[in-house]
């Protein structure tokens, strides 16, 4: 059974160009406002070799925010021993609301904290978004889209046989994939049919073909492949 959904072109009262929010917390507690899919990075600055590191405080929800990733990166000095380094710390705005992140200092000395920071971040819907959606259907079709749109990609799927679809990451350069999730099929009776649904965020002008394949759980063995074109106009 499959989940027909109509391919269908609507904007919603919220979402524009995703954009990213940069916060130096390094003077203490401070606060940060997003919108719906924007990314928040926190730095921190730092020198090399020292010994010092912040790291994640305990207790922290992704219901409004989702942690991406951490790095270290150099800071705006000479790259040398001892010099001075950027930490940071990535997420991406999921939904509305609000929530607190917390960061701990760390010495050289085993569990040494020397430090702790707080953020609380404000999430609000954003002010337009054009979502594009793509079904089983729509195999081999081709779409258009501007910059800030989602193309949102609705895949039949029955998760109690171990299979799941996969996005081939190198299909895609003008996209950027936002989220991956199962929904349940209305009624949502065991072993019913569900809907995997991709959404990618249009970030740059060009031609993509994004790649699905529906894998086994041996993760060798591919059932099916699904592939559109997207095109990113300006």
């Amino acid at each position: 059974m499959k989940i027909a959904f109509a391919l269908t072109v609507f904007s919603l009262a919220s979402i524009g160009f995703a954009k990213t929010v940069v916060v130096n917390p390094d003077a203490g507690d401070t606060t940060a406002k997003l919108s719906v899919g924007d990314r928040l990075e926190v730095r921190f600055n730092q020198n090399a070799g020292t010994g010092y590191r912040w790291v994640l405080g305990a207790g922290q929800s992704d219901r409004v925010l989702i942690f991406d990733r951490s790095d270290v990166v150099p800071g705006s000095g000479p790259s040398r021993p001892g010099g001075p380094t950027i930490q940071r710390f990535q997420y991406i705005a999921r939904s509305n609301g609000s929530t607190k992140i917390s960061f701990d200092l760390y010495g050289p000395g085993p569990k040494k904290k020397t430090k702790s920071v707080a953020i609380r971040v404000d999430v609000v819907a954003a002010s337009s978004v054009i979502k594009v959606f793509a079904t089983d259907n729509d195999n081999g079709n081709g779409f258009q889209l501007g910059r800030g749109q989602w193309l949102e990609v609705r895949l039949t799927t029955q998760p109690s046989t171990g299979y799941s679809w996969k996005l081939d990451p190198k299909s895609i350069s003008a996209f950027t994939l936002r989220s991956n999730e199962v929904r349940n099929s209305k009624g949502g009776m065991p072993g019913q049919p569900t809907v995997q649904v991709f959404v990618l965020v249009a970030t740059k002008k060009g031609t993509d073909t994004p790649k699905f394949e529906y894998v086994g759980p041996d993760g060798r063995t591919v059932g099916k492949r699904y592939s559109i074109t997207a095109q990113v106009r300006d």
